[in-house]
C-alpha cells in the first residue's frame, strides 16, 4: 500500500518541486520527468540526502538536496510549483510551523501533494492510535500515529480540494499487538497467507501481522528498535 500510494501522489507533482522530508529517496522513481522541472528535497539528515542523492543519479533526476528542517524552509516566498510531503507530518517536531512554512514558499497557482498516516476516520481505531502513540513514538523514530493531519494541513492555510482516506492494513485489517516479554528468543514464523515479525526490547515485543507476504501490497515496516525505560501500558 506505501508504494501504491506513492504511485498516486508523486507523479502529479509539476515544474519546480520542493519535496519535505525526501528521506533516502523513495519518492524519486515515481516523478514524471516531463512534468518536473528540478525537484528541491529537505531533510535534516545528511546520510538520508546521500542515500537520495544515489537514487536521483540512478533515475536522472535533477534534484538539489538542503539539509534543513521543515520547520525553517531555506526558499524565497512564492517560488515552487508543487509542494510535495509523503509519511512527514507525522513525524516532524512542530508540524504547524512546517506547514505555514509550505503556504509560504508555494506560488499562489501552486498545489501540495500530500500522502501521510494519522488519526483514523474510526473511533474504535483512533482509541487504540492514542493509547500506544506514546509508546509508539518512542520505537519509531518520533513517529506520531494519531495525528489530524487534513486538520493540520488547513490550519497552515491551505484549502483541501481532494482527500481520499483509507484503514491501513497494519492499524486496520491487520493486527499490532505489544505485550510485555521476559523470554530472550524473537521468533519469526512464516506461513503461506501471513507473515509476522516480532521485535524483542527489555521491556516489550512488538509484532505486526499483514497479509501475504509474497504480495507486493503489504506493508512493510523495518525499522530500529531501542530500549524503552519506565513505561507502562496500563
Amino acid at each position: 500500500p506505501v508504494n501504491y500510494q506513492r504511485k498516486k501522489i508523486v507523479p502529479n507533482a509539476k515544474g519546480l518541486v520542493l519535496e519535505v522530508g525526501i528521506g533516502s529517496g523513495s519518492n524519486i522513481p515515481f516523478y514524471d520527468k516531463n512534468k518536473v522541472t528540478k525537484v528541491i528535497g529537505i531533510d535534516p539528515s545528511k546520510e538520508l540526502n546521500a542515500m537520495a542523492k544515489k537514487i536521483a543519479n540512478k533515475n536522472d533526476i535533477d534534484v538539489e538536496f538542503i539539509e534543513s528542517s521543515a520547520e525553517v524552509i531555506p526558499l524565497p516566498d512564492k517560488s515552487v510549483d508543487t509542494v510535495l510531503v509523503t509519511y512527514t507530518m507525522c513525524t516532524v517536531p512542530d508540524v504547524m510551523s512546517a506547514n505555514i512554512e509550505m503556504k509560504r514558499v508555494l506560488k499562489d497557482d501552486g498545489i501540495m501533494l500530500f500522502c501521510e498516516h494519522g488519526k483514523a476516520p474510526d473511533n474504535n481505531i483512533e482509541i487504540w492510535q492514542n493509547r500506544i502513540n506514546p509508546l509508539w513514538g518512542k520505537l519509531f523514530g518520533g513517529c506520531n500515529i494519531n495525528r489530524d493531519i487534513p486538520q493540520l494541513v488547513e490550519n497552515g492555510g491551505f484549502k483541501i480540494e481532494k482527500l481520499d482516506q483509507l484503514i491501513s492494513e497494519v492499524l486496520g485489517g491487520g493486527k499490532l499487538n505489544l505485550e510485555l516479554v521476559t523470554e530472550e528468543e524473537s521468533p519469526v514464523r512464516s506461513g503461506e497467507q501471513t507473515e509476522q515479525r516480532v521485535f524483542r526490547l527489555p521491556q516489550y515485543r512488538v509484532s505486526e501481522t499483514w497479509g501475504d507476504p509474497k504480495s507486493e501490497d503489504r506493508v512493510v515496516i523495518s525499522r530500529f528498535m531501542a530500549q524503552v525505560p519506565g513505561d507502562n501500558l496500563q
